[in-house]
């Protein structure tokens, strides 16, 4: 298939509700943490050039920002990064993190609340999907980093490639991060967060197009 293909038309239940299916997204992506050995903390992942260790604080992180999000924290306020946690600690660390962003998502009227990300400005239901592709494509490169992979839920991958495919709507970025950086102060350094879509065949399975629009190569 051409990058310019439709994906087929998500339930309208879960564009309205997104929140179970990032809940099952986080559930996958930390059964899958809990397996990492200390042996595979060094490994390569296809997330540049993040070994699994990085990855994993990457995760903790986003679970975090997970919450931030939902309880709007001034984005300048959001965690960059996690550290200080010991090798065994970040399959706990992330669990937390999860739980308490979940127990916040819990209340439904967030659904329709505009919230303040790094980037832009949308409802929390927009929110809840762009997380719930950010857990997915992370959780697959963790799996290939260590050898392991997820069999996602299908409603976290029906939201994951919706949202994405909002956020980014064109196979080329290259004119849209152009713009963006000739935005910016040259005081300030860029690098594209998204390469471009990479082309799948026509009966590729979901979680393959998904990381395929993300920039990655399945």
């Amino acid at each position: 298939m051409t990058n310019d293909t439709l994906t087929p038309e998500a339930p309208a239940h879960l564009l309205a509700d997104p929140r179970p299916a990032l809940t099952s997204a986080l559930a996958a992506c930390g059964d899958l943490i809990h397996t990492v050995r200390p042996d595979e903390l060094d490994q390569g992942t296809p997330c540049g050039t993040m070994d699994v260790r990085a990855l994993l604080g990457h995760l903790v992180m986003v679970a975090r920002r997970i919450e931030c999000a939902a309880r709007m924290v001034p984005t300048h306020e959001w965690p960059s990064d996690a550290t200080g946690l010991a090798d065994d600690e970040w399959a706990p660390a992330f669990h937390e993190a999860a739980s308490d962003a979940l127990a916040v998502w819990s209340d439904g009227r967030l659904l329709d609340q505009e919230m303040a990300l790094p980037w832009a400005t949308m409802p929390g239901r927009e929110v809840v999907g762009i997380y719930t592709n950010e857990v997915v494509v992370h959780g697959w490169d963790l799996g290939r980093g260590i050898g392991r992979g997820i069999v996602w839920p299908g409603d976290a991958l029906v939201v994951a490639e919706v949202a994405i495919r909002s956020q980014l709507p064109d196979a080329d970025r290259g004119p849209m991060w152009a713009e963006v950086q000739a935005s910016l102060p040259p005081s300030i350094p860029w690098q594209a967060p998204f390469a471009n879509a990479v082309d799948v065949p026509a009966d590729a399975a979901p979680i393959d197009r998904i990381v395929a629009w993300n920039g990655r190569r399945p």
